[in-house]
């Protein structure tokens, strides 16, 4: 009898072992392009899923005490990397769509060269737009005459668009 609860333990055990240890997700979650707010993924984009988010959801959905992971879409450009596309999950509710670029110039800093990031996030939960500018300001000295500090700012759908736009029209850079 002894033995039967010992067994009966250790089944247990090993069961919620193993289903503890086993990631909710795996592998990236195929969308459909009628879902999507932003750029359209084609099937010759490469996805990788990253099973904790490393940005910052900014929404009111409450995702206190839960994972958040993403999928990460990059579209084929021959080793050059204009912008990719990050799609964020709490558990499985789609939290928001990422569209990042990349500015194809290069800004001195006191921390070496750097690129402006533009982000078009569409936020499924509340149903809006939040699109920030991390830019490039030159400045204002005699010392330091080619030197930039960045600032973050939000901006517009439209001023996003524009901005993307003029970047992939210039071309890819090199990926950095």
């Amino acid at each position: 009898m002894k033995t039967i609860n010992y067994l009966f333990l250790l089944v247990i055990f090993f069961s919620v072992s193993c289903n503890s240890s086993t990631p909710k997700e795996s592998g990236c979650k195929c969308l459909s392009n009628s879902k999507l707010k932003l750029t359209a993924i084609n099937d010759n984009w490469t996805c990788s899923h990253d099973y904790y988010y490393s940005g910052i959801y900014e929404g009111t959905y409450d995702t206190t005490g839960k994972r958040l992971s993403s999928d990460i879409w990059t579209p084929p450009i021959e080793g050059k990397y204009p912008h990719h596309k990050e799609i964020v999950y709490c558990d499985s509710f789609l939290l928001e769509e990422v569209d990042v670029y990349y500015s194809p110039c290069l800004y001195n800093t006191l921390d070496g060269p750097v690129r402006e990031i533009l982000f078009k996030r569409y936020d499924y939960y509340m149903h809006q737009w939040r699109c920030t500018y991390e830019h490039a300001v030159k400045l204002d000295s005699k010392r330091y005459k080619e030197l930039y500090f960045f600032t973050t700012d939000f901006i517009t759908k439209e001023e996003a668009d524009t901005i993307a736009d003029s970047w992939l029209k210039v071309g890819v850079m090199e990926r950095f």
